[in-house]
């Protein structure tokens, strides 16, 4: 259940909201809204369908992502 968690990260706005409709309005943050969202975007584009470079593309991406959520996730523990 949405409401039980303690964050909800999505790729999307679109999954964003719709967590949001299941009660996790409080909880939930696109992951490149919560890490800062460092270049601007605010999804994160699924190579699904897509050739090798995109899945790569997506996979630096997420990875850089991850990272600096991981960071505040940390930081904001130690609070």
């Amino acid at each position: 259940q949405a409401r039980d968690a303690d964050l909800v990260l999505t790729m999307s706005e679109a999954h964003a909201r719709r967590v949001a409709e299941l009660g996790g309005e409080q909880k939930v943050f696109t992951l490149a809204d919560y890490a800062g969202n460092p270049d601007g975007r605010r999804d994160v584009r699924d190579p699904m369908g897509g050739d090798v470079a995109g899945y790569r593309d997506t996979a630096i991406i997420l990875d850089a992502l991850l990272e600096r959520a991981v960071r505040r996730i940390r930081a904001e523990r130690r609070r």
